[in-house]
């Protein structure tokens, strides 16, 4: 491309992607507060509410380690239903705290990849959400 001189322009363009990461969220059944104390539950739906509130948007969110608890279905329940409201991409990776089993287990589709125990399952029946399973 050239410039009206007849000199090489280069058109700039800037490609921007925002990330969000959350960590170690420790979400537990209804009314029990991690370690007796914290509300966790409550500080990772006020995270969720902080994202929908930025401008720009978040283009991607990140969760990464121990995102329950104790792993029980009634974490992961709870869990589901708090995500189901996040319109981006969820990428997501379980940490020491997590129960793969479980962690994966609203998935309905599970893709392997030719990384050995590495799979990526979409959860929640939302097909922006993926799950990152290291076994």
């Amino acid at each position: 491309m050239f410039d009206t001189a007849g000199n090489w322009a280069v058109k700039k363009r800037s490609l921007h992607m925002l990330i969000a990461h959350l960590s170690d969220s420790h979400l537990r059944p209804r009314g029990h507060r991690y370690r007796n104390i914290v509300d966790s539950n409550a500080m990772f739906l006020a995270a969720i509410q902080h994202l929908a509130s930025l401008d720009p948007q978040p283009n991607l969110i990140i969760l990464s380690g121990d995102f329950v608890d104790t792993g029980i279905e009634a974490e992961y329940a709870l869990a589901a239903e708090m995500l189901a409201s996040i319109p981006q991409t969820i990428l997501m990776i379980p940490g020491n705290h997590d129960d793969r089993e479980r962690f994966g287990l609203a998935s309905a589709i599970t893709l392997t990849l030719p990384v050995q125990g590495l799979c990526i399952s979409p959860l929640v029946a939302k097909p922006s959400f993926v799950c990152i399973r290291l076994n």
